[in-house]
């Protein structure tokens, strides 16, 4: 006789590349703020080299709800594809291993998508250890928006057109307080509806930048919507794997993966962005051996 196994109400994705020291407690988090809800969580271990993710293992192995996996070769914010590979679930929840669940945040999220048919996702407010507010949330990145993060582009922003591109692409205007739809949001906590996504969460091209990019361009263009809901919270800790490698790496990482995204986006006005990209490089080189800095992204 076979026994159909139970959908749970969420299944959490968390994945950990050298980050043992801090995926314990987002893990702890996910125990102490379940509450009723049925969750399942995947635990990635993503190649991590710092030989801390068994300790970890150990400590949750009597807990049925969760499985540890270990891949072999590094593959990125996508070895979190494996949650929703395992999952019969409606929902679907990536937390960053330097994320940290507050009180209420999965029963809220989960009830807002219950509620919201046409949400594709939410992020709860992620927030510093001080309670600071993070503006991780943009619009849609496009080539446009790609111009207006360049030396040129923010030249003109800022002394032709009053900074209205930054604004617009940052949402600065932006009402928290009242669940606002975002179009593209930060995966450090975010729920996301399984029949939004198609067979995988983030696309392989994108292992570190721009996952949550891609991710967003997909959903939008499906017609879905996309939410912060203002009451559900989450610390989140910020890069704690990614500022290991370096500026130098970041940088070249970052513009390797915009030109991918653009390419498989707007192949159409990728020639244009590429050659953009090229002047972009050209100029902060200048701004760096002139005025020793370059404009922020």
């Amino acid at each position: 006789m076979n026994i159909l196994k139970k959908q749970p109400d969420i299944s959490i994705g968390v994945s950990s590349w050298n980050t043992s020291e801090l995926v314990e407690e987002a893990l702890k988090s996910i125990v102490s703020t379940a509450g009723d809800l049925d969750v399942e969580v995947t635990v990635i271990d993503d190649a991590s080299t710092d030989g801390g993710f068994a300790h970890i293992a150990e400590k949750f192995k009597n807990d049925p709800r969760f499985l540890f996996l270990r891949n072999e070769k590094n593959t990125g914010v996508p070895s979190l594809n494996a949650a929703l590979k395992r999952s019969n679930s409606k929902y679907i929840l990536t937390l960053d291993s330097d994320a940290r669940l507050m009180p209420g945040t999965l029963k809220t999220l989960f009830a807002f998508m219950e509620n919201h048919s046409e949400a594709a996702g939410a992020t709860s407010n992620l927030l510093c250890l001080d309670g600071s507010p993070q503006f991780y949330f943009r619009r849609i990145y496009t080539p446009m928006r790609y111009f207006f993060t360049t030396p040129m582009g923010r030249f003109i922003d800022k002394y032709f057109l009053g900074l209205r591109n930054f604004n617009s692409y940052h949402y600065t205007d932006l009402d928290l307080a009242n669940d606002p739809q975002v179009e593209q949001l930060p995966t450090a906590c975010l729920i996301l509806r399984r029949e939004a996504l198609g067979s995988y969460i983030f696309d392989m091209q994108f292992p570190v930048f721009m996952p949550d990019v891609d991710l967003g361009k997909r959903i939008y263009d499906k017609g879905y919507k996309m939410y912060l809901v203002s009451a559900a919270k989450a610390i989140h800790l910020k890069s704690a794997s990614n500022s290991k490698r370096g500026k130098g790496w970041i940088d070249r990482e970052v513009r390797s993966s915009s030109m991918l995204y653009f390419k498989k986006h707007y192949p159409l006005l990728f020639p244009v962005v590429w050659i953009v990209g090229i002047l972009d490089r050209f100029f902060r080189a200048i701004l760096l051996h002139t005025i020793g800095r370059e404009p922020a992204v």
